[in-house]
């Protein structure tokens, strides 16, 4: 029964239950709302921030608004900040630098107004807000534009979520300002660069870019030590900078680099700059090229040096006396072996004192001369007393009167012994009139050798009338052979000069192209006007075509020859172009037989026929090929009977002195070898064609 009961209450009291719940959380919405509302009114201090679907209410102690009172009258932008960075609250001042209304900044963040460049500063700030207050120089969006200013953030209590009072401060004055300063330095001479305290490069004026050829947008944001410092100035460079980096100021000279890669002195004054907190911030140096001066300064040094060498060690005596002449200076060693005073002696004695009466006088007048500023330049004598009491005369000139370099109140004195220097002129007179007895033979031979050159001339004249009379000569004579042998071939093809059989007719074709042969390489030479070398390439090609144009076979005979660039002279010219042609020749007739007969069926190849020629390791090379049906077995060149071959051996052998090889491998070649030699003589000695 209880059972039943309660089973019928449970779903009630369940129901009532929900009710309620919902009727408290419509109460609670009501709440908020009306909470919300007055939010929006203005009749409570807070702020709603929506982030999608979520809001979240920041409210303002009422502590707040005597300080908003105060702060909307302040020349700077007032904030007050959450944690996050959300404006809570903003003064006009900083609504009128973003260039919005106050109402539509609060509920922004920081970071909305805060240059992109400078967030990450920002949020690390925001993060270390708790441990320090900070300050910050950043820009801030206005507009289309940007502002310069200074952010001081400062907790308003040491709690995790504490709110953040910030001060913005208008830095546009000092960027003018900076921008004045900025003028003013490209305006001075002095190259003026600024580096940040990683030695990037912040500021470079016009003086800069004159001195080291970077243009201002090529050099910042650099590292100075990469753009201007040579390797042998870093080690110097960087004990600067440490130097600077503690508050020091460095004045002195070291070497930098110019944009070209050349090196050159600069003379500079660097300095560190740090901010209102005593904060390093920059380094700034003031420099110029001081390689004039550095020229300047080491031709000075060079001079001094070498007036001192020369002092030390001129073969005259030098020495430097007081203006009034009454007392040495300084005496070199040479004068001191003249007179034969020791250095230390000679300081102690007037200069005067050394000297006869008239030669003191002399000797004053020319001082007083020297020093009223008249040019004094020939020497005069003195009579000078040496030590052992010797008067010396004409011994010693004393030549023109100078102011010293380090010290103007002295006169440097230079006296030579004049002995050497009148022998040197009595020498120099004799050879002066050796001189001109020298120039007189030399006229005479320039005018023989004048006129031999001209006798050489009318010989090379002579020589080369001759020289155009012989070429004239060799033009008829191989002309004339040429046509002799032209002659003989004619005479072959008159009828009854020869046997009107096959065997006849074969010989008259044989003997006409020998004659064509020879005929050719004079009408080679008389064509190039080359008297002395064949140009093989030429002659071998007019050859073979000559050859072939005068057989007929049945079948197409390739030729092919290979000789550019091989000149030989007329006598190995001419075996060699006779046997070719009883090469050829037989090839022609031989190594392709008659198709229809056994050996002269279809080739699978054509029929070709190649001549080479070339030079190597001061031997020539000739080849004569072809791709026939070869020789027969046992065939020897020593026992042939043919008369082409019997000629083909003789010449080789006597005339070329050539090695003979005879490969059958493959058709038939004919391999010719034989020394170069610059002398016809070797080759022609005890030939019994020639000879």
């Amino acid at each position: 029964m209880t059972k039943n009961t309660s089973m019928e209450n449970g779903p009630k009291q369940g129901n009532n239950g929900l009710k309620k719940e919902v009727a408290d959380l419509e109460e609670k919405v009501r709440e908020l709302e009306e909470t919300l509302n007055a939010i929006r009114s203005g009749e409570v201090d807070a702020i709603v921030v929506e982030k999608g679907d979520a809001r979240q209410v920041y409210t303002l102690e009422g502590a707040d608004r005597p300080y908003r009172a105060l702060v909307e009258n302040i020349q700077e932008g007032a904030l007050t900040l959450s944690r996050t960075g959300i404006i809570l609250y903003t003064n006009t001042r900083f609504a009128d630098m973003v260039k919005q209304l106050p109402e539509k900044v609060v509920g922004t963040t920081i970071f909305d107004y805060v240059c992109k460049e400078h967030h990450k500063e920002m949020e690390e700030a925001l993060q270390d807000i708790t441990q320090q207050s900070c300050r910050r120089r950043v820009r801030i969006r206005q507009g289309k534009g940007s502002l310069p200013v200074l952010i001081s953030m400062n907790p308003l209590s040491a709690e995790v979520d504490t709110k953040i009072s910030v001060v913005v401060t208008d830095r546009r004055k000092d960027e003018d300002r900076i921008q004045m300063q900025a003028r003013m330095l490209d305006a001075v001479g002095d190259a003026v660069i600024a580096v940040d305290t990683n030695n990037r490069i912040i500021y470079w004026n016009d003086a800069a870019t004159r001195t080291y050829g970077w243009e201002p947008e090529e050099a910042l944001g650099r590292d100075l030590f990469e753009v201007a410092t040579p390797e042998i100035s870093k080690k110097e460079a960087q004990e600067i900078a440490a130097q600077l980096k503690k508050g020091s100021t460095w004045t002195g000279r070291y070497v930098v680099r110019h944009r070209d890669g050349h090196e050159f002195p600069v003379h500079a004054n660097d300095a560190p700059v740090f901010d209102d907190d005593g904060k390093l911030i920059a380094i700034i140096g003031a420099s110029h090229d001081i390689s004039e001066q550095t020229l300047i300064e080491d031709a000075l040094r060079q001079s001094e040096e070498k007036y001192r060498n020369l002092v030390k060690y001129a073969p005259t005596a030098i020495y430097e006396m007081d203006l009034q002449g009454t007392k040495f200076l300084s005496v070199n060693e040479v004068m001191c072996n003249i007179l034969g005073y020791t250095r230390e002696e000679l300081l102690s004695i007037m200069p005067g004192d050394l000297l006869d009466p008239e030669s003191r006088s002399v000797f004053k007048e020319r001082i007083s001369k020297k020093l009223a500023g008249e040019k004094i330049i020939e020497p005069v004598e003195y009579r000078i007393r040496r030590k052992d009491g010797e008067w010396i005369t004409t011994a010693i000139s004393v030549g023109s009167f100078t102011y010293s370099h380090e010290n103007p109140s002295r006169i440097v004195v230079i006296g030579h012994d004049i002995t050497d220097r009148k022998r040197m002129e009595e020498e120099l007179r004799r050879k002066h009139d050796d001189l001109n007895a020298a120039y007189e033979e030399i006229t005479s031979t320039q005018e023989e050798l004048c006129r031999k050159v001209e006798e050489l001339m009318n010989r090379e004249k002579q020589l080369n009338e001759a020289l155009a009379e012989k070429e004239v000569l060799l033009l008829e004579i191989h002309h004339r052979v040429k046509n002799n042998l032209a002659a003989f071939i004619s005479l072959l093809s008159l009828e009854g000069s020869y046997d009107i059989s096959p065997a006849g007719q074969m010989l008259k074709k044989d003997l006409q192209n020998r004659a064509r042969t020879m005929a050719l390489i004079h009408e080679t030479l008389y064509r190039t006007r080359k008297f002395s070398d064949v140009d093989m390439d030429v002659y071998l090609n007019t050859l073979v075509e000559q050859i072939v144009n005068s057989y007929r076979t049945d079948h197409t005979v390739r030729t092919s020859v290979e000789a550019k660039g091989v000149t030989l002279d007329l006598v190995r010219a001419t075996p060699i172009g006779l046997i070719v042609n009883e090469l050829v020749t037989n090839s022609l007739k031989y190594a392709f037989p008659h198709k229809g007969t056994p050996s002269g069926t279809d080739r699978e190849e054509p029929c070709t026929i190649r001549i080479q020629v070339s030079a190597d390791d001061g031997n020539y090379l000739i080849k004569v090929s072809d791709n026939g049906v070869g020789l027969p077995a046992g065939w020897d060149i020593q026992k042939t009977q043919t008369l082409g071959l019997k000629l083909v051996n003789f010449l080789a052998k006597h005339q070329l002195r050539a090695k003979i090889e005879i490969n059958t491998d493959k058709g038939t070649e004919f391999v010719f070898r034989f020394r170069k030699s610059s002398k016809m003589d070797s080759i022609t000695k005890n030939d019994p064609l020639i000879s």
